[in-house]
């Protein structure tokens, strides 16, 4: 690993490991807009956390998700893949061990819900309601069975305290930053300030105007949804030659289209019963225990969780 780094000239600075739904595309985009600053070309930079990209090298890395940055600059990334991932978690601190992990967390019964209808527009939940697809699990106390698809994880990916407690097992407290995505609704910039500051960059030169998010709003057409569930399952032999040709920019642009044109703009989702939502948060609630003293924050469910 440490040979890979050193013919690796892109050194990434900061990674954004999730959660899911938790206001990490924000997140991202807008910290992109300073002038000190590059991104990466996709959404999710799954490097780390995909076994067959990790195993084609760093070289291979840099192509797919750096190809024509300024190397001088600070480089950020993100994938929510890595939320609770200690595989690969320990790939990327040992790769590079001075990298700062940004957690972003979100009232997890609002984000198990907004995720529930981004997956119905991505064609990756086949549930016909939010109840449905997370009932069992919830009732049986059982977290769901997430190999391959992270993103169903409706109960997994709200374990903030479990994926917390991991990532301090391999960075200093120093390396680790917590941000709590209602903040970040309600100021952005202010709460930037700190990932920039460790970065010993300032923080002028932020647009908000220019933040990306992707909306879990309800699709217009069911068979967009069952073309992407396709193309998420088409193997990796037939999708490698599109990317070759296309380029990694143009593939990402390709994907954010779509989600633009299959989204509605108003609000169609069905309302989550009162009694799931307690139900939720119960369990929320335990799982969470003790994260308040993790987290100053006067967001209300975060400091319930004492």
């Amino acid at each position: 690993m440490s040979k890979q780094t050193k013919t690796m000239e892109t050194k990434i600075d900061v990674m954004i490991v999730g959660s899911q739904k938790a206001a990490t595309t924000g997140l991202l985009t807008l910290l992109g807009t300073h002038p000190e600053v590059e991104i990466q070309t996709h959404t999710e930079c799954v490097f780390f956390s995909k076994n067959d990209e990790f195993n084609r090298g760093l070289e291979w890395m840099r192509w797919k998700y750096f190809s024509g940055i300024n190397e001088s600059r600070k480089i950020i990334t993100k994938d929510i893949n890595l939320f609770r991932n200690r595989a690969g978690i320990e790939r990327m601190v040992g790769t590079f061990p001075r990298i700062q992990i940004v957690t972003m967390i979100r009232n997890p019964v609002d984000r198990a819900y907004s995720a529930f209808w981004y997956n119905k527009k991505m064609g990756i939940e086949n549930s016909k309601t939010f109840e449905e697809a997370i009932s069992k699990n919830l009732f049986s106390g059982k977290e769901e069975d997430i190999d391959g698809e992270r993103a169903k994880g409706y109960l997994f990916n709200g374990d903030y305290m479990s994926h917390i407690c991991l990532v301090n097992k391999y960075v200093k407290e120093n390396q680790h930053t917590i941000l709590v995505a209602e903040e970040f609704f309600n100021d952005s910039i202010k709460a930037t300030i700190g990932i920039l500051s460790d970065l010993e960059l300032v923080g002028e030169g932020l647009d908000a105007d220019k933040i990306n998010q992707n909306k879990g709003g309800a699709s217009v057409y069911p068979w967009v949804n069952t073309l992407l569930s396709t193309s998420r399952k088409t193997p990796d032999m037939i999708k490698q030659p599109l990317r070759t040709i296309l380029g990694p920019k143009n593939i990402t642009k390709i994907k954010q289209n779509i989600k633009k044109f299959n989204t509605r703009k108003e609000n169609v989702r069905s309302k989550m019963s009162e009694q799931l939502q307690n139900d939720l948060f119960d369990y929320f609630l335990k799982k969470n225990k003790g994260l308040s003293s993790l987290v100053k924050t006067n967001i209300s469910w975060v400091k319930n969780c004492c």
